[in-house]
């Protein structure tokens, strides 16, 4: 019997990796368009703080999952590959269990949503009611984006890496026509409206795409099986530290509403958009291969540490990292009011935006370091650290915030940010340390 290769940072690995990137680069562009349209239509106003807060807890409830299942559902399909009959129930239980949680945890959000409602019925009048039913407007986007993880997953454990970004083209292109087209008429509710259509019709495409390409039969049920316990204790840690992680710009959004300045929440949420693009460029490519073939190699080969391309890897990214930093801080004075220079945004606000950005790509590197650490936590089965993690920087955001606010206000959000980032990838490297035994900057020579 042959013995198993090493694929990572292979030509194939490679050669993935530069398709996986572009394609997302074509099928994410439109996507970055969304925000610049919605702000130029729509403004700054506290019926838009409103929108933003629900849309804030929404996307948080829903991103817990999707991002929870679209990565550790990876490591685990890759392991049942030959057992086709037990993967079918192991994706229709996720569907299943995953689906009714979601459920249950946004009716306790609106719960006690209701319960604030009662208790402060003069806070900004009308102002929580709003919040209130745009989050009931959306439940359906929660669930299709929770779907769409699972979809996702299915198709990277295969090595698909080209039919999710080109369904995110079709649902960006949906989102922004639906909006255009009905905002007149149902005004900032046309901006719900559009996003559940454009991740109903995205999961469908994805759906209907599995089946024609016989990747795995989607079957709804419930099946307690040995591999979905497995599952299940990998990803309650995650579950948690995805959980304290996504709790950081909801809290930022709600600090930022209490500051009073008109429109802050929004101006976080349009500076928020513009780090991320390059944040999830790289997380959709780079960091999708490399989770594919981490898994794939420690399934075959357990003694595979990691190391070599933990190295390789940290010290690509923070090149890349220092370069797209220094473009920022010199260049944003231009594109930032390139991209949100017209419609209903005003001078100051561009100027805030400018310096909200700056202060946020303090940390993108450490970011994107972290995003490398967890997912290899996640393929080697050790998310106790990612949950570890994000407690830790719940409490440091927090903190973070409550200082800076003082001394310079919605300034203060951003600078924390950035140190809650630096403070994550740092943890993360103590863990990861203590994990493998071996220190992870041990010279500065490039990948050869």
């Amino acid at each position: 019997m042959s013995k198993p290769k090493h694929t990572t940072f292979t030509g194939v690995f490679l050669k993935d990796t530069v398709h996986s990137t572009l394609l997302n680069i074509a099928g994410r562009s439109v996507g970055f368009f969304i925000p610049f349209f919605v702000a130029a239509w729509f403004g700054v106003s506290v019926g838009m703080d409103a929108f933003y807060i629900a849309f804030g807890v929404i996307l948080f409830l829903s991103n817990i999952f999707f991002s929870t299942i679209s990565s550790v559902i990876v490591p685990a399909l890759a392991g049942m590959q030959s057992n086709r009959g037990e993967e079918e129930k192991f994706i229709g239980s996720l569907f299943v269990s995953s689906s009714a949680l979601f459920v249950v945890v946004l009716a306790f959000c609106v719960f006690i949503w209701t319960g604030l409602g009662l208790a402060f019925p003069d806070i900004k009048s009308g102002f929580l009611t709003s919040i209130f039913v745009y989050i009931l407007e959306m439940i359906p986007l929660g669930l299709f984006v929770v779907w769409g993880g699972i979809m996702e997953g299915i198709f990277f454990s295969r090595k698909v890496f080209h039919l999710p970004p080109l369904s995110l083209l079709i649902r960006s292109a949906l989102i922004i026509a639906c909006i255009f087209f009905m905002k007149d008429i149902f005004g900032i509710h046309a901006i719900g409206i559009g996003y559940i259509a454009g991740e109903g019709i995205r999961f469908l495409f994805l759906l209907i795409a599995s089946r024609i390409r016989k990747l795995s039969a989607v079957v709804f049920g419930f099946h307690l099986s040995e591999n979905f316990r497995i599952f299940l204790r990998t990803a309650i840690f995650q579950i948690i530290g995805i959980t304290a992680r996504a709790f950081l710009p909801v809290i930022d959004q709600v600090m930022a509403s209490f500051i009073g300045r008109e429109g802050s929440v929004s101006l976080l949420y349009y500076t928020d958009r513009l780090f991320n693009i390059p944040v999830i460029f790289l997380s959709s490519g780079l960091m999708v291969t490399l989770l594919s073939y981490w898994s794939s190699d420690y399934a075959t080969i357990p003694e595979h540490s990691l190391r070599k391309d933990m190295n390789k890897v940290i010290r690509v990214v923070s090149v890349i990292g220092t370069l797209l930093t220094a473009a920022v801080v010199f260049l944003s004075g231009y594109f930032v009011p390139l991209i949100y220079g017209y419609g209903k945004m005003t001078a100051e606000d561009i100027d805030t935006i400018k310096s909200l950005l700056v202060l946020y790509f303090i940390g993108f590197t450490p970011a994107m370091a972290s995003q490398i650490f967890a997912r290899a936590f996640t393929v080697m089965g050790k998310t106790k650290y990612i949950m570890i993690t994000a407690l830790v920087l719940f409490v440091v955001n927090i903190l973070g915030n409550l200082i800076l606010i003082q001394f310079i206000g919605i300034y203060g959000i951003a600078l924390s940010t950035s140190i809650v980032t630096c403070t994550g990838a740092a943890v993360q490297g103590v863990l990861f340390y203590r994990l493998t035994k071996i220190r992870m900057i041990k010279s500065y020579k490039f990948v050869k």
